[in-house]
């Protein structure tokens, strides 16, 4: 089976409304597991664009750390991992991305199991480099990355050649 075979098999729901809370996001991950039987990865383009949990006088902070601990909840819950997308701050353009780069990193560094960074140089954006900045369970490293337009991705520099 080739991939376009086995993407075309992929039991893939898109809710593209805005501003879904987390408990709508909890509440359609129960409701796609019992019709499918289950989940394999829940995707949140991105962290920042949710409808906040919290008051008025909660920071951004404080509310984006019980959307993540609420997140995470659901991870372990229905053992499916959740890959959020989040924003970075404007001061990282231009260099290299570290966590705390990261907007309203403090509760994202503190519940995430994995983070990813992806950076490229301005004069050579063919080549870039995954940042592995956390990684509960293994090591933190650099990989090297190569676009390949013609499958419109980024590859590992040992995989392309």
């Amino acid at each position: 089976m080739d991939a376009q075979e086995k993407v075309w098999n992929w039991k893939l729901y898109i809710d593209d409304r805005g501003s879904l809370s987390v408990g709508q996001v909890v509440s359609n991950a129960y409701k796609y597991k019992q019709r499918s039987g289950s989940l394999d990865c829940i995707f949140i383009d991105y962290l920042q664009l949710m409808r906040l949990p919290g008051g008025k006088n909660d920071s951004k902070n404080e509310r984006i750390g019980e959307a993540t601990r609420g997140l995470k909840i659901l991870a372990k819950e229905i053992k499916c991992p959740v890959v959020a997308l989040a924003q970075l701050n404007r001061n990282a353009d231009g260099r290299r991305p570290t966590i705390a780069d990261i907007r309203d990193s403090g509760n994202i560094e503190q519940d995430a199991d994995l983070i990813l960074l992806l950076h490229r140089e301005s004069d050579q954006p063919e080549d870039a480099t995954l940042i592995i900045g956390k990684n509960r369970h293994g090591a933190t490293r650099d990989i090297p990355m190569i676009w390949k337009h013609q499958w419109t991705r980024y590859l590992d520099t040992k995989l392309a050649k």
